[in-house]
């Protein structure tokens, strides 16, 4: 029988420039490869394989999507293994804490053809210096973008009724929170890509038991609500993945309490997945 699939972000393309949740996302991972090497030489490609081979086995994995590019992959993730395989150049760049011990750096770059890149190599520089001049073009809209949204939450959240959302946390925390053991990981399940935006958040609480959905729209209170919950959560030291909101990262977007198979989500729409 194959495993289960989900999808998340680690990283993401922010008002704030490129976010990364990449340590906090693997935690409880006994066994990390990290994949070095530039683009093309094969580490998402890779990493797509040695997560189905692991998928067909039965085991259950979390493929990490790139934010620049989501038909990429920047990692996958074995929870049953304690094992992930990660892609960490910029730039997310992840450098071994535990060389030999825990991680282990896996050079994709040694098997290049020198001969083929040095005939490409003027056209390569140019794409790549055009590249980056795009992302920074980019990262200045966003942020823009971020300033306005940041304006926007403002005003709605004045109009907020503190009252009600204590209620809603009081009774949130309430239907959920018992005492566990502390695991608390951060991540994104949406994305700003250039496909435009990409969401999993529906996808990914599909796997919980039950789900409380917060529907409104952005700065109506759900961020603040969802926090609530996960300060609750921590001082009840109970397991938790929290996934932030892709254009203002420090606003919460979504809570998952694996342990009690549970989800907390903010929604302006609530999609036909359920």
């Amino acid at each position: 029988m194959k495993g289960s699939v989900r999808k998340v972000f680690p990283g993401n393309n922010t008002a704030a420039g490129f976010y990364s949740y990449y340590t906090s996302g693997l935690q409880g991972m006994e066994r990390i490869f990290v994949l070095k090497g530039g683009p093309g030489t094969g580490k998402s490609t890779l990493i797509r394989k040695i997560g189905l081979a692991c998928q067909e086995r039965g085991y259950d994995i979390e493929f990490w999507q790139c934010s620049s590019d989501n038909n990429s992959l920047d990692g996958v993730l074995v929870p049953d293994l304690k094992v992930a395989v990660i892609d960490g150049t910029a730039p997310h760049i992840v450098d071994p804490r535990y060389p030999g011990i825990v991680d282990e750096i896996v050079n994709l770059g040694a098997f290049w053809d020198e001969k083929k890149l040095a005939d490409a190599g003027e056209t390569i520089k140019s794409l790549t210096d055009e590249c980056g001049q795009l992302f920074r073009e980019a990262y200045e809209r966003l942020a823009v973008a971020g300033e306005r949204e940041k304006e926007v939450l403002a005003l709605r959240r004045q109009a907020a009724d503190e009252k009600q959302l204590q209620k809603v946390e009081r009774n949130l925390v309430q239907e959920i929170i018992n005492r566990r053991e502390p695991e608390i990981r951060h991540l994104f399940s949406s994305a700003i890509t250039p496909d435009g935006m990409i969401k999993n958040a529906f996808a990914i609480a599909s796997q919980m038991e039950k789900r409380f959905i917060l529907q409104g729209p952005i700065g109506a209170g759900q961020s603040r609500v969802l926090k609530g919950l996960v300060k609750a959560g921590e001082k009840a030291n109970l397991a938790m993945e929290v996934y932030h909101y892709p254009l203002l990262p420090d606003e919460v977007e979504m809570v998952i309490l694996p342990d009690l198979k549970t989800a907390a989500i903010a929604a302006e729409e609530i999609p036909s997945i359920r």
